[in-house]
């Protein structure tokens, strides 16, 4: 009685922790990512090469990580093509999908 809304405190602080800590680490990946292709562009640049090739390398490096999410989406997880909200509400009343 006493114990069981404690521990739901705790699980959902610890959820929210942890939902928190995934956003940093997704944060820090795409500062990173950002980082990546500006520093090819400076080297695009440096060796020469004109606007229409350093526009397609950005272009193609875009499509290529775009490329990952959908595969990502559409073949490890199909739970995650949506908010997930209502997936997380469910799971969180106790209810198993």
């Amino acid at each position: 009685g006493r114990f069981k809304g404690g521990f739901r405190w705790v699980y959902l602080c610890a959820a929210g922790f942890g939902a928190g800590a995934v956003a940093v680490a997704i944060t820090f990946v795409l500062k990173q990512v950002n980082h990546a292709k500006v520093d090819a562009q400076q080297h695009l640049s440096e060796a020469g090469y004109g606007l229409g090739v350093r526009y397609l390398a950005w272009l193609g490096s875009s499509v290529a990580l775009a490329a990952v999410a959908g595969v990502l989406v559409c073949y490890v997880e199909p739970l995650a093509a949506g908010s997930g909200i209502p997936e997380i509400k469910c799971i969180l009343n106790g209810i198993d999908l």
